[in-house]
């Protein structure tokens, strides 16, 4: 097993090699991300478009069908594809680098290109970032085999093409970059940063010359008026690490269940579509990425009731998703948790005329709260949120519920990530001793959580 920042004596000759890589797996990565945003685009239009006019005669029975189907399709195809061993998710990326010394098979990436586009595109509850990173890992860890590199520099070049895939599909250079190292390398290192910069600025650059950019939502004009704002900013801080820590729950509950059955995959699928199927008739707004309902809280459009519906049945339709053989990312969910997070603050303090922190800024904490929690990743979730809202001047509210929601949500889960739970399961990861929970197995942990 390989360390990542281990040293391995490079010469000046190697390092500029290792550097030209990295430039080299941000410019494939760069345009991975282009082809995979296509990708989603066209299977989504390919169900709910195209499809729903061939087959208009079906009505409502139709709307319900997608899902299901999605769901069949998706986990058949990873199935079929994926070698005994292999797996899928930012967490395979975390195991193959501990494990393997970065050394992803070149066919993982498109198969888990396709299979995440057509479950996004099939209303799945998942986003396409998650798969992202791991799509620019194979991409990293492609071009460091074909060169045979040494281990060490193979995983900076893996890292390297993770964190130009985040920030491409991201729109958040630096973003990508610390959650690469804060992460997957787990461990900050001055050349590493320097290697995965060069990366992470080489596909952003080469996304915007394709598909343009602008920010996810605009939070420009967010505000907090005094000190007293910090103090909501708290709340905000606990209740993300408190929702973050549900969803980590649910994830291991629906996980527990669909084993439970001992059914075959595709028991599994249509289990999972049909509870999807519903929601498509019912609750559309907590199916794919949610992006455009997002846009819709952050303009004031639904009330405090409707959005806490919309929090509570997102978090479990995200984890029927990826537990009954669905395929994507944490992070548009994350996002999505977030700004209704924010927006029932902001629906609840607005009502009683309480108005020290602005509607935007309420929004922009929700989310940085809950990327903090759910990734343990505090510094990946403030600078995240400030570069995809376009909020740089609410730094200090960023890290205040960043790091709130991060003790939080580590008082229940030992200070493990999403992606770590997998993980510790797999006895990949140890528990961290005596921290909060001492000698207590995961078993245990799981229970008190």
């Amino acid at each position: 097993m390989v360390e990542p920042g281990i040293k391995c004596n490079a010469t000046p000759f190697e390092e500029i090699k290792l550097a030209l890589l990295c430039i080299l797996a941000g410019l494939v990565s760069g345009f991975a991300a282009v082809i995979f945003r296509y990708l989603v685009g066209l299977f989504n239009n390919i169900f709910w478009h195209h499809g729903a006019h061939a087959f208009k005669g079906l009505g409502n029975i139709y709307k319900f069908l997608i899902p299901v189907v999605g769901l069949l399709i998706v986990s058949t195809f990873i199935k079929i594809s994926l070698r005994k061993g292999e797996d899928h998710g930012v967490q395979e990326v975390i195991k193959t680098i501990a494990l393997r010394g970065g050394k992803i098979s070149p066919r993982i990436a498109p198969i888990e290109a396709l299979a995440s586009s057509i479950c996004i595109g099939a209303g799945g509850s998942v986003g396409p970032e998650g798969p992202m990173v791991q799509i620019g890992a194979g991409i990293g860890s492609t071009i460091g085999q074909v060169f045979k590199l040494h281990p060490a520099k193979l995983i900076q070049l893996t890292a390297a093409g993770a964190a130009g895939g985040l920030a491409a599909i991201f729109n958040a250079p630096v973003a990508g970059v610390i959650f690469a190292m804060e992460a997957i390398l787990a461990k900050f290192h001055t050349k590493s940063f320097c290697y995965l910069a060069l990366a992470s600025v080489t596909a952003l650059q080469l996304r915007k010359l394709i598909m343009g950019t602008e920010p996810l939502l605009d939070l420009s004009s967010a505000s907090f008026s005094n000190t007293y704002g910090l103090i909501l900013f708290i709340l905000v801080g606990i209740s993300g690490g408190i929702i973050s820590g549900l969803f980590m729950k649910m994830l291991n509950v629906t996980e527990a269940f669909f084993k439970s059955l001992n059914a075959p995959y595709l028991l599994n699928a249509l289990l999972g579509g049909t509870v999807l199927g519903i929601f498509a008739l019912y609750l559309p707004q907590v199916l794919g990425e949610g992006y455009e309902y997002m846009e819709q809280v952050f303009n004031k459009e639904h009330i405090f009731t409707f959005i806490f519906i919309m929090l509570g049945v997102k978090i479990f339709a995200t984890a029927i998703t990826i537990n009954s053989g669905g395929s994507g990312g944490f992070f548009a969910p994350a996002l999505y948790f977030g700004v209704m997070l924010g927006g029932l603050f902001s629906s609840y303090f607005g009502g009683i005329n309480i108005e020290i922190v602005s509607h935007e800024a309420f929004i922009a904490a929700g989310m940085a709260s809950i990327l903090a929690g759910v990734f343990q990743s505090p510094i990946t979730a403030i600078i995240m949120i400030a570069e995809i809202a376009n909020c740089y001047h609410l730094v200090l509210p960023l890290m205040l519920v960043s790091v709130v929601s991060t003790y939080v949500n580590s008082m229940f889960y030992k200070g493990r990530s999403v992606y770590d739970m997998k993980l510790v399961k797999d006895g990949i990861k140890k528990l961290e001793p005596n921290l909060y929970f001492p000698n207590s197995s995961l078993k245990e942990m799981v229970k008190r959580s």
